[in-house]
């Protein structure tokens, strides 16, 4: 998701014609357009924002011992774009975060792929690299508890979970076609954390039914 300058805010899925599922830390306000990638959408197709929703007990938080940067709690949000339309669109998971442990699950991500900085602007206005998949298991979380609830993934034994990117945030993370969670941080420890879609599924029905007139 790039915002009105050429840069790669973050990463997010289209769940119904008009309608972006992604994480809320990620709604700058510079935020104004979608762009779609894949083997779905011509290259290079943009949708316009029309309205950002954050969860409403969304709240970030500043530097810990833990994080680098911030740690955040409800971190999900919508996005109701202009109409993108397909045969079918991403589908949830109902199934309970805490019975997820174990599992093999897939991640996606629409960030950057280098760190040198011409490469970096070469990435932002070109738009060069597609979509990312990285694979690993649902573990159990060690971060603190005051970062509330989440599913946390680690690296299969033969498997290294490509490192988290500007860029990356808000993604999927996919079990059997499904989404399991949104791509909330990349912490200090071996591990990612993702904000559960079973938690949320009532808001998200409650949000999109409000606005099912909104165009």
């Amino acid at each position: 998701m790039p915002n009105e300058f050429p840069h790669r805010v973050c990463t997010g899925t289209l769940i119904a014609k008009n309608w972006v599922l992604t994480a809320a830390h990620c709604l700058a306000q510079t935020l104004t357009r979608i762009r779609f990638e894949g083997s779905h959408f011509p290259p290079g197709q943009y949708s316009r924002i029309l309205k950002k929703i954050p969860h409403p007990a969304y709240r970030k938080y500043f530097r810990n011992e833990y994080f680098k940067h911030f740690y955040s709690v409800n971190d999900i949000s919508l996005l109701l774009v202009e109409v993108v339309h397909l045969k079918s669109y991403a589908k949830l998971a109902a199934v309970y975060y805490k019975k997820v442990l174990g599992l093999p699950v897939k991640c996606y991500s629409f960030g950057l792929t280098v760190i040198d900085k011409k490469e970096v602007l070469r990435e932002h206005n070109d738009g060069v690299n597609a979509v990312q998949e990285a694979e690993g298991n649902v573990v159990t979380c060690k971060n603190p508890d005051h970062w509330g609830p989440g599913i946390c993934t680690a690296p299969k034994c033969h498997y290294k979970f490509n490192n988290s990117m500007g860029g990356d945030t808000g993604g999927p993370l996919i079990y059997e076609d499904q989404i399991l969670g949104i791509s909330s941080i990349k912490t200090s420890l071996p591990m990612d954390r993702y904000t559960p879609i079973s938690l949320y599924l009532g808001w998200i029905t409650e949000i999109i039914k409000k606005n099912y007139n909104a165009l």
